[in-house]
C-alpha cells in the first residue's frame, strides 16, 4: 500500500484556518510562535483577528495555507502516520518539498513568505477555475480571445477541471465567451491581481530566483515528483530543484499528470488532502480514478473528524 499526501495551493484559504487547529491541538501554538520568530510577526495574532486583518496580501495566504497544511502534516505524524510519496499543487509544493526532506520547515517558510511578497509585486493579472470542461475545447475558447492579451491554462487539474490565467481583459473575455455558450459550465474567479503559472509571470519568476539558489538545499530522503514536470526524480540535486521551482512560477502546473502517473506506477492507493479544504480531494472524482482518499480537513467538526481520521489511517498504515 502507498499512502500519498496531496498538500494544496493557496486557493484552499478560508477565515480561521490556522484558529481553528489551534484550539484543538496543543502543540499547534509553540510551532506557531516559531513561525513567528523566523519571520519576526505575530502569526498567531493575525491569524486568529478577522478576514481583513489576516489575509492583507497574498503573501499572508501563502504563509497562512502553508503554515496550515504543515500544521496537519504534524498532527498526522504525531500519531504514526506518514506518506510514502507527496504531491503539492503550486503554493503546496513547498510543503511537499518539506515533507520529502529537501527543505527544512525554517527555510521553507522563509522561501513561502518571499515568493509571496514577490507575487504582491506583480505583474498585475487574473485566474478563474474553470469546471467542467475539457481542455481541448478550453483551448478552443482561448484562441478567440488571445487578440486581447495572454490568456493560458494555469493549472490543468483534473480531466474536466482547468484554470485559465493571465491578462485581465483577455481572462474577462474567455469568461463572457464560455458563458454566452450556455455549456452549463461553472468559473470561479480565484484571483483577481496576480497570474500564476503563465508566460506574463515570468519577471515573479527572475525576482524569486535568488532566493532559490540561496536556500539550504537538503538530499531528498523521498521522490521528488516537481508538477511543473510531472515525473518521478529520486536523487534531484541543488540545481534541479532551483530550475523547476524558478519554471514553476511561470509555468502550467500539471497536477492531472502527476496523478496519472502516481495512479500508473503505484498498487493500492490512499490518498490524504494534507491542508486546509477539500479541493484536491473532490477533484479525485471516481470518474477520473477509483482510489481510496481522504482529508484532514473538515470545517463543521474538526474535533471529532481528526480523531476518525486517524483512526481509519492507522487501521490501514
Amino acid at each position: 500500500m502507498t499512502v500519498v499526501f496531496m498538500f494544496p495551493g493557496q486557493s484552499s484559504c478560508y477565515p480561521a484556518l490556522l484558529d481553528r487547529i489551534i484550539k484543538g491541538w496543543s502543540p499547534a501554538k509553540k510551532i506557531i510562535e516559531n513561525a513567528s520568530e523566523i519571520l519576526s510577526r505575530d502569526l498567531q495574532n493575525q491569524y486568529q483577528g478577522d478576514i481583513n486583518q489576516q489575509f492583507k496580501c497574498n503573501q499572508d495566504i501563502q504563509v497562512g495555507v502553508f503554515l496550515t497544511s504543515y500544521l496537519y502534516q504534524m498532527i498526522l505524524s504525531d500519531n504514526g502516520i506518514y506518506g510514502d510519496l507527496s504531491l503539492g499543487q503550486s503554493l503546496g509544493e513547498y510543503n511537499h518539498l518539506v515533507h520529502i526532506g529537501a527543505l527544512d520547515f525554517h527555510e521553507a517558510l522563509k522561501l513561502v513568505d518571499t515568493r509571496g511578497r514577490i507575487y504582491d509585486r506583480g505583474p498585475n493579472g487574473m485566474m478563474a477555475s474553470i469546471f467542467p470542461l475539457p481542455q481541448d475545447e478550453l483551448e478552443s475558447y482561448l484562441r478567440h480571445v488571445r487578440h486581447r492579451g495572454v490568456v493560458q491554462i494555469a493549472n490543468l487539474n483534473s480531466p474536466s477541471q482547468n484554470v485559465i490565467a493571465g491578462d485581465r481583459l483577455a481572462v474577462e473575455a474567455a469568461i463572457e465567451l464560455i458563458n454566452s455558450e450556455d455549456l452549463g459550465v461553472q468559473i470561479v474567479v480565484i484571483e483577481r491581481s496576480i497570474p500564476m503559472h503563465v508566460s506574463t509571470f515570468e519577471p515573479a519568476a527572475k525576482d524569486f530566483l535568488p532566493h532559490l539558489k540561496n536556500a539550504n538545499w537538503q538530499p531528498a530522503r523521498l521522490p521528488y515528483i516537481p508538477n511543473v514536470l510531472a515525473e518521478i526524480q529520486h536523487h534531484p540535486e541543488k540545481r534541479n530543484f532551483v530550475s523547476l521551482l524558478e519554471q514553476h512560477v511561470f509555468s502550467p502546473v500539471q497536477w492531472r499528470a502527476s496523478i496519472d502517473l502516481i495512479c500508473e506506477r503505484y498498487q493500492d492507493l490512499r490518498f490524504v488532502e494534507v491542508g486546509p479544504g477539500h479541493i484536491l480531494f473532490n477533484l479525485l472524482q471516481k470518474s477520473w480514478h477509483k482510489v481510496r482518499k481522504y482529508k484532514t480537513d473538515d470545517k463543521q467538526d474538526l474535533a471529532s473528524h481528526l480523531p476518525t481520521l486517524i483512526k481509519e489511517l492507522s487501521n490501514v498504515t
